[in-house]
């Protein structure tokens, strides 16, 4: 579990890596990680922060459900991407 304010609502880089290599994602109940993974549908999210309630809602996955969540997460890595994101950027700062 979060030992503070910024660890509850931490985005980690590494939740971007996993999308980026088309990975099923298994977090906890983290508010932003939530955030997207339901957003784009590719992986399950514990009830709380215990190993006990990952490896449940891990178990409880098909092959298929794995397949699913990273077929999707191929087009999450498309969303997310930096290239996509820098032009987004670039058009900021050159208005200002």
């Amino acid at each position: 579990p979060p030992s503070s304010y910024n660890n509850a609502i931490a985005l980690p880089n590494k939740i971007y890596e996993f999308i980026q290599a088309k990975l099923c994602i298994a977090i906890g109940p983290s508010p932003e990680m939530t955030r997207l993974v339901k957003q784009y549908e590719i992986g399950v999210i514990a009830a709380d922060f215990s190993a006990e309630s990952l490896v449940e809602r891990i178990s409880s996955l098909s092959p298929e459900d794995i397949q699913s969540f990273k077929q999707k997460a191929i087009f999450a890595a498309g969303e997310v991407s930096a290239e996509k994101y820098n032009r987004v950027l670039l058009d900021y700062f050159l208005q200002l």
